[in-house]
């Protein structure tokens, strides 16, 4: 591709890894809902685990590896948004240290949009999630400056809250 003049980019889930869910289970995604069975029950990964820093490993070395232009997030969503009912992450223990590092406080025990502890969870995750897109999009762009980093940002009237995509801008 590249000899015919043509930019190379390559694509991969930002939260979904069948090898990364089954071979560590502390990178799995926590629901506070149950999870429905689906596609994605036994591949979504915790961005605020250590998959965080392997995945931005992982597309840092396939860059280099195939000279790639760019890569492209795709599945850009901290909880996943296409199987119903949606499942509610994360409370995965690095989660759980995240937010009482961040906040001082315990994670939420229920979906109660009353409880100031649930919204400022949510607030939170939207918060983290645009930080962890910025961190990945410097990490890479560190090593090659030149790479484009594409985010496919799921803002559609479909697509609910559960999501936590940056509302707010964020460094990417």
């Amino acid at each position: 591709i590249h000899s015919r003049g043509l930019p190379v980019m390559s694509w991969y889930p930002l939260i979904f890894s069948e090898s990364g869910w089954k071979n560590h289970p502390d990178w799995r995604q926590v629901s506070l809902l149950p999870w429905p069975e689906g596609k994605t029950k036994e591949i979504s990964c915790c961005i605020n685990s250590g998959y965080g820093d392997a995945l931005i490993e992982l597309m840092c070395e396939a860059i280099g590896r195939f000279k790639l232009d760019g890569i492209w997030f795709d599945g850009s969503a901290f909880t996943e948004i296409w199987e119903r009912p949606l499942p509610l992450t994360c409370f995965c223990p690095a989660c759980r240290e995240k937010f009482k590092k961040d906040t001082g406080l315990d994670l939420p025990e229920k979906m109660d949009w009353n409880d100031p502890v649930f919204r400022r969870w949510v607030a939170w995750r939207f918060k983290v999630f645009g930080e962890y897109i910025g961190k990945a999009a410097r990490e890479i762009r560190k090593r090659y400056p030149n790479v484009a980093v594409v985010v496919n940002h799921y803002h559609r009237p479909q697509i609910p809250w559960h999501s936590a995509i940056p509302l707010d801008i964020y460094d990417a």
